[in-house]
């Protein structure tokens, strides 16, 4: 009768002991479990870095690529507009030019008309040979003048231009 209880008691120790075993088990597949689940999540993670970073780079190398190209463009926009500065000042000094020799035109043509009136053919074809001379070579004066200015304007706005594109260049 005293090994009876006890043997019971044991018996249900032995089997308190057994569930503790499988509890414990349980918990560590439990627990391996998670510690492969955390794996595989940490390996996701890493691979989900690696492509944001590939992104980022291929962003950043957008950004500096579309930096560059606005830079371009803005010289471009600069150069545009030097240009057009440039064919209004041509436009209003042609105009200037246009009117001066009207202005001239007229003169000659009132010179011409009094001549006739006055000289004899002869007298009147040869100065209007020496006045058409003198206005010929008046012309030939003012289109080298203009050549010279528009070349020297040229000049400047190219100096200019490559002066900012250094100015930029330095300030990168």
């Amino acid at each position: 009768w005293v090994i009876q209880p006890l043997q019971t008691s044991l018996q249900g120790q032995v089997e308190d002991l057994n569930r503790e075993i499988d509890s414990a088990k349980n918990v560590r597949r439990g627990a391996l479990e998670a510690m492969e689940d955390s794996h595989g999540a940490a390996a996701q993670e890493r691979e989900m870095r690696k492509r944001l970073d590939r992104i980022v780079l291929e962003l950043r190398q957008e950004r500096d690529d579309m930096k560059t190209q606005k830079e371009d463009l803005e010289m471009q926009l600069k150069e545009e507009l030097l240009n057009k500065d440039g064919l209004q000042r041509d436009l209003e000094h042609e105009r200037q030019w246009r009117e001066e020799w009207n202005a001239v035109h007229d003169q000659v043509r009132a010179a011409l008309s009094r001549l006739h009136e006055l000289d004899a053919p002869g007298v009147i074809e040869e100065r209007s040979h020496q006045v058409m001379a003198i206005l010929q070579e008046r012309i030939a004066s003012e289109a080298f003048s203009r050549s010279k200015v528009t070349e020297l304007e040229d000049k400047l706005h190219r100096e200019q231009a490559q002066r900012m594109m250094y100015e930029r260049r330095l300030a990168a």
